[in-house]
């Protein structure tokens, strides 16, 4: 029928990406982004009109090992989208250590992030438990931690444990998750 015609949408992305390594136990990670999509929008017409959206998004990614067993990762990221104009940052600090002998792995995130809405929303990739990884969306005025333990006590055995929390407007988000795997 005449009224289930679909307008098509378009869209575009650039994405810039460099990497230094000045040493083995440094290594820092730049990205700039710019993503435009159309979209339609309802109109006091009742026609739909086309709106551009851009997210335009610049990270930056600082891995540094000061020690065999001692990873540190600091993040910083920003982004502005238009036509909206909200803008967001989010900044954040991991920490990934071993024990040497004794068989246990720590992780550990404390993250800060600010934006002006769901538009603005930026992501964090985390470590989560064995065979998964969790990106959550962070937007509003948030703050999200977690620390993450993994057992291996022999080569075929491994646990690993991780509570987390996300503070928000929205109130005190908390999740913990634990898993034992046994390969035979």
């Amino acid at each position: 029928a005449a009224s289930d015609v679909y307008k098509r949408q378009y869209g575009s992305r650039i994405e810039i990406k460099g990497e230094y390594l000045p040493r083995d136990d440094i290594n820092l990670r730049l990205s700039y982004s710019s993503s435009s999509r159309e979209y339609d929008v309802a109109s006091g017409t009742g026609t739909a009109r086309s709106v551009n959206h851009t997210r335009q998004q610049v990270g930056f990614i600082l891995n540094c090992t000061p020690a065999a067993s001692l990873r540190l990762t600091t993040r910083a990221s920003a982004s502005a989208i238009t036509p909206s104009a909200e803008k967001g940052f989010l900044l954040c600090q991991d920490l990934s250590c071993t024990f040497g002998k004794v068989p246990l792995r720590l992780w550990f995130r404390y993250l800060l992030c600010s934006t002006e809405g769901w538009d603005s929303r930026l992501y964090a990739w985390e470590n989560d438990l064995l065979s998964s990884f969790s990106v959550p969306a962070l937007y509003g005025e948030t703050s999200r931690s977690f620390i993450m333990i993994s057992w291996k006590p022999a080569e075929s055995i491994e646990a690993r444990f991780k509570y987390a929390f996300t503070e928000s407007g929205n109130g005190l988000m908390q999740e913990a998750k634990g898993q034992v795997r046994i390969v035979f």
